[in-house]
């Protein structure tokens, strides 16, 4: 075991680096998905007293944005909480402005670096050419345009992806989230030889070692953004067939409460399923892990995932979990020991797997120990080790590179 003193020297010796992150909307009034992810990406990589962080997105007014000695926050004021054509317009000028001229030995986007950001890239190219640009692929285009409605929002999309693909290209490194990503993000053109995956991590207040002793009850939980990609529609028909209806309920958490939760909440009610199951808007995580903690399991049947935080997060807390096979839960849960793939659109099989769960109260502590297991491999502090010892990789290859050069290949990185 390293001595306290000599691991707390290691952590002050870990680096000498300016970062400047680039989001979109500040992740500190959200939860869910990338507004997490950012967050505990950020405050982890505070903790390093040598990597000074510049943290650099959009806010509503009011909200308040704290900061610490190595994390600074630049927030560009918008009009509401949601993105808007305007707000994103004042950011594609704003944000040059935010930045000025100050140099940065690496600059991180986890947006597309479209309309947005397309700016403050190309700014960023001209003050420095040898600066490392490193891009997080958060999702993937087919969610973004699969399930929208033609109209003026698709054709600023469109616009919005074109613009990002090409300043991909440009970039050091593509970080993904899961190996099913990285294949897909090259189906969509983008040859970029560098990609390196990086999983996303887990929030410390998911990691109860005390969870299993919390008594259950017959509720069954899924929680995030209702949208038709998350497949909560399938989740409600497979629930319907089910046995385990008969003495079970269904929890469904998320929101926004837009046209598909109305679908899902009329789908209900035309299957007889009053009753059975209930519908809650966005918890905070104080709200949310008690209620997962008594809970028997989990269950994600989302038609396509890149990774999917919600299913890691249930696995910390030891509940065995149901998830799509389609996607990113194939990196890290092996079928039948830490928790269940499926196919989400096989609802007799949706529907037989979480019959089993129900049925099987034995193997289901077991899979869940299993899962708690798992997911000690994924909390913030390693994640934010890996993108640290990217960020050295990166800058150490920048400063024997010539200025003209735009990509190197990192194949020699690898995630520990």
């Amino acid at each position: 075991m390293i001595p306290r003193k000599e691991k707390a020297n290691e952590l002050h010796k870990a680096s000498n680096l300016r970062v400047l992150y680039v989001t979109g909307r500040l992740f500190f009034y959200q939860i869910g998905g990338p507004a997490e992810v950012g967050r505990n990406l950020a405050f982890a990589l505070s903790k390093y007293p040598n990597v000074k962080l510049t943290v650099l997105g959009t806010s509503p007014p009011k909200i308040p944005i704290p900061s610490t000695n190595n994390l600074r926050i630049l927030a560009l004021a918008t009009s509401k909480h949601a993105d808007s054509i305007t707000d994103i317009i004042l950011s594609w000028f704003g944000y040059p402005i935010l930045r000025g001229i100050k140099k940065y030995d690496i600059i991180h986007f986890d947006i597309f670096p479209g309309l947005r950001a397309s700016s403050i890239f190309i700014i960023s190219r001209l003050i420095d050419r040898r600066c490392p640009i490193l891009i997080t692929v958060n999702g993937l285009p087919s969610q973004e345009f699969l399930y929208e409605a033609s109209g003026l929002v698709t054709i600023f999309r469109r616009i919005h992806w074109t613009i990002s693909k090409k300043l991909m290209r440009l970039s050091r490194v593509l970080i993904v989230n899961s190996e099913y990503e990285k294949t897909e993000i090259k189906k969509q053109g983008i040859s970029n030889q560098n990609m390196v995956v990086i999983p996303n991590g887990v929030g410390n207040e998911f990691f109860d070692q005390n969870s299993h002793d919390v008594l259950q009850k017959k509720i069954i939980v899924n929680y995030g953004a209702f949208h038709p990609i998350k497949g909560q529609d399938l989740l409600i028909k497979a629930f319907k067939i089910a046995d385990c209806k008969k003495d079970h309920k269904l929890i469904l958490i998320g929101g926004p409460d837009g046209k598909f939760k109305s679908s899902c909440k009329g789908l209900v009610s035309r299957l007889g399923l009053n009753g059975k199951v209930y519908f809650f808007n966005f918890m905070s995580h104080k709200d949310l892990i008690p209620l997962l903690k008594e809970s028997e399991f989990c269950v994600f049947p989302s038609r396509l995932e890149t990774f999917n935080i919600a299913a890691l997060e249930s696995m910390a807390l030891g509940k065995a979990v149901i998830a799509t096979k389609r996607g990113g839960p194939s990196d890290y849960i092996k079928n039948g020991w830490d928790g269940i793939l499926v196919d989400p659109e096989d609802i007799d099989g949706l529907a037989s797997a979480m019959d089993f769960l129900a049925s099987n109260p034995t193997v289901r502590v077991e899979i869940g120990k299993h899962a708690q297991a798992r997911a000690q491999d994924f909390k913030w502090d390693q994640v934010a080790k890996n993108y640290l010892s990217l960020y050295k990789a990166c800058l150490a290859v920048a400063k024997t590179a010539s200025s003209t050069t735009v990509c190197k290949n990192y194949s020699s990185f690898r995630i520990n």
